[in-house]
Parts: structure tokens; C-alpha cells; sequence
């Protein structure tokens, strides 16, 4: 969540009209954000007008990259209506707002294409972009930018948060470790997602004596255009291969994972080397965009961890 303090000043330089035109909003850890930039438009507002991300205010543009690449066709456009666009007026502090959720999952070529209008954009356009993986942004935007960092949530806070009838869930308090943000588990289809993770369980349990199994299951699970699917699967792969979850809890199904994780390792301890392949698996996809090259890559490695 943004600070407080953070947001007030948003809404004082808005109110005097010395707002900086391009906002970088990063998160170290995976992030929906929704409730973030409906708090940031409502400070460049001046109201509290704005309670969702699906009705936002007619001098708003958002083009959403969390769940699909963004393209380069999108950005020009975005950008291009911007400038002939008066609907500023109609806000309480005359002000544009472009909204762009994760620009890391934009290739290149769309990012270099916008450039120009990133640096030198017109003086009523705000440009608000989100990112949870800095490191995958161009450096050309992010020095011209003002980076503000999201504070992250423990997971029992945002466990705390959840409606009652997700709150008994043992699956949501393994998942708010893997994902600390109350508004990203709201929206997370649990009959999906419930059914994946403990499907991912079950391939990993058997990849103990068959590491074809867990490669099988990757296979057909990581898909070029579900770019949630595709990060559920890996970040859960990544928070139970080192840990990363309380392995202290009651819950039934964090103790299973605990005993899981214990074999897996046992047979297999080189697969901790994945991490670095992770993480260069995503950089890749960033910036070249060739899916399935890489996913075959990433799981050659796997399977050579396994030994």
C-alpha cells in the first residue's frame, strides 16, 4: 500500500500545479496494485470519487500489462490520444492521467517507441507506470522517473484482511506468503488456482522418483498468453523450493508442503539452483518475446538440477 504522507503530498504539488509528470510505483514483491492507483488518481483528483479500477474517471487511461504483453500499437495509441485529447478540463485540477500496470511486461520495441513522450510529454499528461520487477525496466525511464517503493503487508496482515469466508482458507495463508497483497488474493480465482497448486503438489511429490513428471506439468501449465498462470506457477515453485512460507503453521496444508519440500530436497538438492534460471527466464521474455524458446530452456535446466 501507498503511504499516507506519500499521497498528500501528491495531492498538494496537484493542487499547485507543480506535480512531477512521470511516476514509477514499484513493488519488490508480487503486486497488484489496483489499490494503489485508485488512491493516486484520487490524490491528483482532488476527491475520493474513484473506488474502482473498472470505473475510472474520464481523464483516465489505463492499459493493464498484468495479465498480457503490452503492445507496442497500445502505448502509440494511448499516447497519441493524449495529445489531442481536452478532457483534462473536466478534472478538478486539469490534469490527464495515463496509467500503464506493469510496463515491465512491454518488449523493447514498445518501450523504445514511447520514449520521446515519456521525456518530453505535454504539461497536463500524468504518467503513472507500476512495475514489480524494476529491474526489467529501461533505465531510460526509470532515471526520469520518481520511483516510489509500496510498502509490503506480512502475510498475516493481509490474511487478516481477506473476507471471513477466505480468511479459514489454508490455501490464502500459504498464498499471502507467495503473494502479500489482499487485493490480488480477492481477485485470484480460488477454484482455479486452489486446483493448480495442488495440482503443482501432487507433480512434485512424484518428480521425487520421476523428474519427467514435474516437467510434464510445467509444460502444459506455463502458457504463452497467461502471464498470471504462468507467474502463480512459478512463484509457488520458487516459494517452496526455498522456504519462503511459514513452516511453523498449523495449517494441514502448510505442514504437507514443509514434509514435501524436506524429501524433495533430500533426492534433489541442486534444483535450488533454479533461482538464477528464474530470473533469467522472465528478464528474457521481457526483452525478446520468444515464449516457447525460452520455457524449453528453463526446463532443460530444471531437469538437469534434478540430475
Amino acid at each position: 500500500m501507498l503511504n499516507k504522507k506519500i499521497l498528500l503530498q501528491i495531492n498538494e504539488l496537484a493542487n499547485a500545479k507543480k506535480l512531477s509528470h512521470l511516476f514509477l510505483l514499484k513493488s519488490n514483491f508480487i503486486h497488484n496494485f489496483n489499490a494503489d492507483i485508485i488512491s493516486f488518481i484520487n490524490a491528483i483528483n482532488n476527491n475520493q470519487n474513484t473506488t474502482s479500477i473498472d470505473d475510472l474517471p474520464v481523464n483516465v487511461t489505463l492499459i493493464d500489462g498484468s495479465s498480457q504483453s503490452i503492445k507496442k500499437e497500445q502505448l502509440e495509441e494511448a499516447f497519441y490520444n493524449s495529445n489531442f485529447s481536452t478532457i483534462a478540463n473536466i478534472a478538478e485540477t486539469g490534469y490527464k492521467i495515463l496509467v500503464i500496470k506493469n510496463i515491465e511486461n512491454s518488449s523493447i520495441n514498445a518501450l523504445n517507441a514511447i520514449l520521446k513522450s515519456i521525456e518530453d510529454p505535454q504539461n497536463d499528461l500524468i504518467i503513472i507506470l507500476t512495475t514489480n520487477a524494476i529491474n526489467n525496466v529501461l533505465s531510460t525511464i526509470t532515471s526520469r522517473a520518481q520511483v516510489i517503493t509500496v510498502e509490503k503487508q506480512t502475510p498475516d496482515q493481509v490474511v487478516e484482511s481477506l473476507p471471513l469466508e477466505q480468511r479459514d482458507k489454508s490455501f490464502y495463508h500459504f498464498i499471502s506468503w507467495v503473494y502479500p497483497d489482499v487485493n490480488y488474493l480477492e481477485n485470484l480465482d480460488y477454484d482455479k488456482y486452489s486446483s493448480l497448486l495442488n495440482h503443482l503438489l501432487v507433480e512434485l511429490e512424484k518428480s521425487i522418483t520421476k523428474k519427467e513428471e514435474i516437467f510434464v506439468f510445467m509444460n502444459q501449465n506455463l502458457i504463452k498468453d497467461d502471464n498470471i498462470q504462468n507467474s502463480f506457477v512459478l512463484d509457488c515453485f520458487k516459494t517452496i523450493l526455498f522456504g519462503s512460507f511459514n513452516q511453523n503453521s498449523d495449517k494441514k496444508l502448510d505442514q504437507k508442503i514443509v514434509e514435501l519440500r524436506k524429501r524433495l530436497l533430500n533426492q534433489h538438492p541442486n534444483i535450488l539452483n533454479i533461482l538464477v534460471d528464474l530470473d533469467n527466464y522472465r528478464k528474457a521474455i521481457n526483452a525478446q518475446g520468444i515464449f516457447d524458446l525460452n520455457k524449453q530452456l528453463l526446463l532443460n535446466k530444471l531437469m538437469e538440477y534434478y540430475g
